[in-house]
């Protein structure tokens, strides 16, 4: 294992992009502390692969908080990006709390496949009575590597101190 890139921010931001990964590993692992920006109810941030925008995303999976659990809505194919990889601790929480995401895209530098798997989860938790993890699996229908992956977001920008690494295994 081998840690390729890593950064904090040091102000809010719209989005995180990691570009320059080399092809040089066989599985791809990333790992996001993230919060919302101040004033921010909630958020939800997207991930996009070598900048693509196209419909070749999809997703599903499922949560367990301190409040029960649940699925949430299988998306077979035509996503412009895959979401349920990235999620960001609530703005109006404690100080200093931010969601931990892991994203895990297998065989990433495969140009002979034709569709990328993405795996993820996200957990958060300060007491005993605010807690939760998410979990999915999902896709990137494309034949290329992975070099660049960003983070959008849905209504909520990234908190300043959020952080990220992504590391390569042989």
């Amino acid at each position: 294992f081998e840690i390729i890139a890593e950064g904090k921010l040091s102000g809010s931001a719209t989005e995180i992009d990691i570009t320059s990964i080399p092809a040089t590993f066989t599985h791809l692992e990333c790992v996001f502390a993230l919060r919302a920006a101040t004033g921010a109810a909630s958020g939800n941030g997207t991930i996009r692969l070598n900048g693509d925008s196209a419909s070749n995303y999809g997703h599903c999976g499922g949560y367990t908080s301190s409040g029960g659990s649940g699925g949430f809505a299988t998306r077979t194919g035509g996503l412009t990006y895959f979401q349920a990889g990235v999620t960001l601790a609530h703005a109006g929480g404690p100080a200093g709390i931010f969601y931990v995401n892991r994203v895990i895209i297998p065989l990433y530098a495969s140009t002979t496949t034709s569709t990328k798997t993405i795996m993820s989860m996200q957990t958060i938790g300060w007491n005993n009575s605010d807690n939760f993890t998410e979990y999915c699996a999902g896709f990137w229908n494309s034949s290329s590597a992975v070099s660049s992956v960003t983070l959008g977001n849905l209504g909520a920008n990234y908190d300043t101190n959020s952080s990220w690494w992504v590391g390569g295994y042989a």
